[in-house]
Formats: structure tokens, C-alpha cells, sequence
């Protein structure tokens, strides 16, 4: 069958032919030819697929390769670049209506489907095929509750259009960006590639921006430490092609991921953000990138009373914001004796700090996204005037047990070695404290004198009050 153009369903004024770029490899195309394949595969008349993911994921770039390779095979081919513009198209919709009614064999592929409202009668009639039209649809878009998105039999999830490490070599990501560059300056590119790689999770379109944006950095004499500090680095993020990639793949708001730290997580909830590219089926979540974006972004979003006062630098700026913040927790979805509750407790604790106009956070907590490499670094860095990292540990008792758990978190700090490095910054201790209204204190003798009293602070969970010390700072 030749290639289908619209004419013959619609007026010519409409009449469109399904055309795709070519796609190679390059900075935002990566070929899944095992997806294009598992798509074709699965999709006929009668079981609708749709390409599920997150933004920036690369569902219409999958989309666009699944038509080329149909047009390769001589199908009839329609592609919609949006699917509201049905809606707001009648001659569309009249057009749609007729290629059904016709019998011919066709497929149609329908991008952007969270733009279409899944009551419009002719997108339910083309997906339900009650009538046993020879049409294969398939679609892609961001799942959402209220959209057409969610009306397809069969979805492939935003996991399936991960980069895992095998794939950079396998779908030739390192060729691309190691193509005209000296060969001493090969192991250092894919060394990089690879470290953005774990760092966005293999998210496909942050992956091959940040490689394109950072590649460059990395000369003869330089190797890839320079482009590592570049990536996290404040200039880096605030230039306007990072802030152009964070707006590109954020998840729309509201968007909260405090529940992925419940102890009773909400099936629903976990799988709505798995659709945003948060976590995997298990919950756990997949890229720092996106965790820190949203950390990053929250300041935007954050509601309450705001901290008035000026900070001052290091463990005393810690003071106050710690004693700003730390009342206003709540225990109400936590177990007390159960689950990452201090996890779950340092990124609401983020929600308040962004609350502190000049103060700008950084949760570092890799137990948030991958438990076999927790204690890397602090779990907070306040980057203001304060300039100070924040470690958080929870005891559940007053037991010898728990004391040795203080007492470890501190001498990450001043022990010898210590487990940081952290320069000359200041740092504190945030003590959670299930149980006593009095804070425990450090048994070494080293720990319990001056360092205690200067960078410990506890919060009693039970009355919500907070010392410095054994001075009580606000209760």
C-alpha cells in the first residue's frame, strides 16, 4: 500500500502526509529499534498502545521511529502531531470518522495525548473499535487521569526509554559525542556520559543535553573532573541551557513525593509518580537530577510563614533556621518505630527551608535514591550566607544502642579520619528524637563537651522542642 495522504478524508486545505525527520543518532535522538519492534508487535485494530512517560522520556521521538518503520513497510500512515487538534478540528474528527467507516487497512499515531479529553466521541471510537475498523492507533504522551492517555489496552512506562549503562555503548551515545575528538580524550568522554548518565537516572533527554553541553569542556590537558565540578556547579545551573532542560522535563505541579517515604504507600499515588519519572515500580527513586530540581524548585512553591531575620554564616545561621523550621514538622504520616522515617522527615524539613527567603538547600541524602550508597555525603547543604552542611540521624530509645548512633553521625564530622570532606565549611548535627523530652548526650568524651554543645541540635518528637546542645533554642 502506498504511503496514505489525507485528501481522500479531508479537504485539501487539510491534506497532510505522515513525513518524519531522519533519525539518527545525535544529541536528542537515541533509536530504540528492540522498542519500535515490541510497539509494532503489540499494536493492531483491536489493541491500542500507547508510549507512557515522562517529560523529556523520548516518547515522540520513539513515536516518529515506529512511523518511519511503517512507512519503510509501505503502510498507510497518519500522525497527529497534537492530538487536541482533533478536538478542535471538525474536518479531523469528519476525517477520522471516514478512514473508520472505510474499512482500509491504516494506522494512526497520535502524539501529545494528554491534550485530548478521553470523552471525545470519535478518539473513543477509534480506540474501543466496536464497529471492527482495520485502524491500529498508537499514541504517546504523559499519562494523565482525565486524557485520552489513559483510554489505550496496552501502555509501554517511561522505564522502557531509560538509557541503562549497556545502552550507551550499545545505541552508540558514546560514538556520537567521542566523533572528531582526539582519541586521548575518548576515556574521558565516557567516563563523563556515564556519570550523567547515573546522575539523571538515564533519562534520555537530560542525558544527551548535559553530555552535549559539558563534552566540550574536556580537552587534552583537562580530563573529566572539570566537567563533573562544571555540572554541579551554581554557574552551570543557573545558565540558560541548564534552566531550559529543567523546564523542559519537570513534572507539572502540584507534584508532592513526600508519600514515596510512607510507610503505607498509596498504589495510585507511587504509580503517578513513576508516571512522572520520579521512581521505579518499586518506588524507589531513579535520578538525582529530577530529586534535585525539585528540591531546588520548591522555594517557588513553598507556603507559610516566611523567616524574616538576616542569617549569619556557618553553625549560628543553622541555629536559626533550624529553630525557625523544626516546630513546624509533622509526624502525621510517619511510623514512629518503622521506615525511612528520618528520610522522610529531612525532605519535609526542605519544604520549611525554602521558607527562608535568602536560603538556598541541597538535599544530598542518597538514601532517598539509592540505599547501597548511602553515606556519601551530608544530607543538607544550606548554600546561602550560612554556607553549612546539615547531617540528620534518628534514635528510637535511650538505649547505649542509640547513643553510638549520635555518637557515629558526629564523628563523620570531627573524627579521625572523618567520613566528610567538607573544607572549611561549618556543619551541625540534627538529631531526631523519638523518645524523652531531654536530649540524649554523647558518652566519648570527645564528642560530649564543646562539639556537642555547639553542633547538636535535637528535636524532642514528643513535645516538638528544640536544643542546641542541652540549651533549649524554641519549643
Amino acid at each position: 500500500m502506498s504511503i496514505a495522504f489525507l485528501q481522500d478524508y479531508v479537504p485539501s486545505a487539510l491534506a497532510a502526509r505522515a513525513t518524519f525527520p531522519p533519525n539518527g543518532v545525535g544529541p536528542f535522538v537515541v533509536t530504540h529499534s528492540d522498542l519500535i519492534a515490541l510497539v509494532v508487535e503489540k499494536a493492531n485494530p483491536d489493541s491500542s498502545v500507547h508510549i507512557s512517560g515522562c517529560r523529556g522520556a523520548g516518547k515522540t521521538t520513539l513515536l516518529r521511529q515506529v512511523g518511519q518503520h511503517l512507512m519503510a513497510l509501505n503502510h498507510a500512515v497518519y500522525y497527529f502531531k497534537s492530538t487536541g487538534s482533533i478536538l478542535t478540528t471538525p474536518e479531523l474528527s469528519k476525517a477520522l470518522d471516514k478512514l473508520m467507516k472505510s474499512k482500509d487497512s491504516a494506522y494512526v499515531l497520535l502524539d501529545e495525548t494528554q491534550d485530548a479529553h478521553q470523552t471525545n466521541e470519535t478518539l473513543i471510537s477509534l480506540l474501543k473499535n466496536e464497529d471492527g475498523h482495520c485502524v491500529t492507533v498508537i499514541g504517546a504522551g504523559i499519562s494523565s487521569l482525565n486524557s485520552v492517555s489513559n483510554r489505550f489496552d496496552y501502555t509501554f512506562s517511561t522505564d522502557r526509554l531509560f538509557l541503562s549503562e549497556e545502552d550507551l555503548q550499545a545505541k552508540h551515545c558514546f560514538d556520537y559525542f567521542c566523533t572528531g575528538a582526539h582519541v586521548d580524550k575518548h576515556a574521558h568522554i565516557k567516563e563523563l556520559v556515564m556519570h550523567i548518565r547515573e546522575y539523571a537516572g538515564g533519562h534520555i533527554y537530560p542525558v544527551m543535553r548535559l553530555s552535549e553541553l559539558l563534552v566540550p569542556l574536556i580537552t587534552e590537558q583537562v580530563g573529566t573532573g572539570k566537567a563533573i565540578v562544571a555540572l554541579h556547579s551554581e554557574q552551570f545551573r543557573q545558565s540558560d541551557g541548564f534552566c531550559r532542560l529543567a523546564n523542559r522535563i519537570m513534572p507539572p505541579p502540584p507534584t508532592d513525593i513526600r508519600p514515596l517515604l510512607y510507610i503505607n504507600k498509596n498504589p495510585m499515588v507511587m504509580e503517578s509518580l513513576m508516571k512522572k519519572g520520579f521512581c521505579d515500580m518499586e518506588g524507589k527513586i531513579v535520578s538525582h537530577l529530577l530529586f534535585d530540581l525539585f528540591t531546588e524548585s520548591m522555594v517557588i512553591a513553598a507556603t507559610g510563614p516566611r523567616f524574616g531575620g538576616k542569617l549569619l554564616p556557618g553553625v549560628e545561621g543553622v541555629r536559626q533556621v533550624l529553630g525557625f523550621a523544626l516546630p513546624k514538622l509533622s509526624w502525621d504520616h510517619y511510623e514512629s518505630h518503622g521506615g525511612a522515617v528520618e528520610d522522610a522527615l529531612t525532605f519535609e524539613l526542605i519544604l520549611i527551608l525554602t521558607r527562608v527567603a535568602q536560603l538556598k538547600t541541597r538535599l544530598f541524602n542518597p538514601k532517598l535514591i539509592d540505599a547501597g550508597k548511602s553515606g556519601r555525603r551530608p544530607d543538607l547543604f544550606l548554600n546561602s550566607s550560612v554556607d553549612a552542611y546539615v547531617e540528620c540521624v534518628r534514635t528510637q530509645g535511650r538505649t547505649a544502642t542509640d547513643i553510638k548512633s549520635l555518637e557515629e553521625h558526629i564523628n563523620r564530622f570531627v573524627g579521625n579520619p572523618t567520613r566528610y570532606d567538607i573544607g572549611e565549611r561549618d556543619f551541625a548535627i540534627l538529631h531526631y528524637q523519638v523518645e524523652g523530652t531531654v536530649p540524649l548526650v554523647p558518652r566519648d568524651q570527645r564528642l560530649s563537651g564543646e562539639v556537642f554543645m555547639k553542633h547538636v541540635y535535637t528535636f524532642t518528637m514528643v513535645n516538638k522542642a528544640v536544643f542546641r546542645g542541652l540549651e533549649l533554642i524554641t519549643a
